[in-house]
């Protein structure tokens, strides 16, 4: 009976230290840089999960029980599909990206990047 309006209230107090920056203790591991590779994988991650899954558990002929190997089994599910995806991140998505970034610059960016050059080669 209390535990959601007591989740609900830290999770207030989180939003509002966050937005108004109040508080230096949770600041620092939510704008942590680790962050970042795993939000550029994550929509990798997502495709590549029901594939693994259908491998991993699709074979099963029976019920699964909820046991302690089971839950390892589903975190080792995460773990892989995050693995699968920063290796299609890096083959795929990365070169992509800059594929894409090349070919939307804008002429005047381009010619300022060239300027930026040919004045650190002198």
């Amino acid at each position: 009976m209390f535990a959601r309006p007591v989740l609900s209230v830290l999770f207030v107090a989180l939003v509002i230290g966050m937005v108004f920056k109040l508080e230096n203790t949770y600041r620092g591991f939510f704008e942590w840089n680790g962050w970042a590779w795993i939000a550029r994988v994550s929509y990798s991650a997502y495709v590549s999960h029901a594939t693994i899954y259908r491998l991993l558990c699709g074979n099963s002929t029976s019920l699964i029980k909820i046991s302690l190997f089971s839950v390892v089994s589903l975190i080792g599910m995460g773990v892989l599909a995050f693995m699968v995806a920063t290796v299609f991140w890096l083959i795929l998505e990365a070169p992509v990206n800059q594929i894409v970034k090349i070919c939307f610059e804008s002429p005047a960016k381009i010619t300022q990047h060239e300027n930026n050059v040919d004045d650190k080669q002198d």
